[in-house]
């Protein structure tokens, strides 16, 4: 009887897993359900890197209370300007800088028909800069561009 509760409980976990909507995933589990068959080689483990040093941040495991934000420094940068603002700069955290790759790699088409270039500017024009809630914004225009379009295949 005890085992037969335990296997139950196991099952009804699993199911409770299985239909997780995907905002109740975080950002690496939702990139990992993408196909990424027809971008650039590395692009996949760019957005990967970028989801991790996300979840790190979000999980608190990572330092990236104090992020400075060269949108908040400089308002008239364009989000390439700010992408190379953040690459160059040695206080960047992490996340920062993982993210800014992926933004570039996007940007360089290494997305090609997964995630256009002009995501990135439509993006940036509604949430600039490198704060964690302009990350956050972000990230949920690309992985939901990118979904849509694993979806349509």
């Amino acid at each position: 009887m005890k085992k037969l509760l335990v296997v139950g409980t196991f099952l009804m976990g699993s199911l409770i897993g299985l239909s997780q909507s995907s905002s109740e995933m975080s950002f690496s589990q939702r990139l990992n359900k993408v196909n990424f068959s027809g971008t650039s080689e590395g692009f996949k483990q760019l957005a990967l890197d970028a989801g991790l040093s996300w979840e790190c941040c979000i999980e608190e495991k990572c330092p990236c209370t104090d992020l400075k934000d060269p949108w908040e420094v400089k308002k008239s940068a364009t989000y390439k300007e700010q992408i190379a603002i953040i690459l160059k700069d040695k206080s960047a955290k992490e996340v920062q800088k993982d993210f800014a790759l992926f933004e570039q790699a996007i940007l360089d088409g290494k997305g090609k028909k997964l995630i256009l270039q002009s995501m990135v500017q439509n993006a940036f024009d509604k949430h600039p800069g490198y704060s964690k809630n302009a990350i956050k914004k972000r990230f949920e225009i690309y992985i939901l561009s990118m979904e849509s379009e694993t979806e349509d295949e």
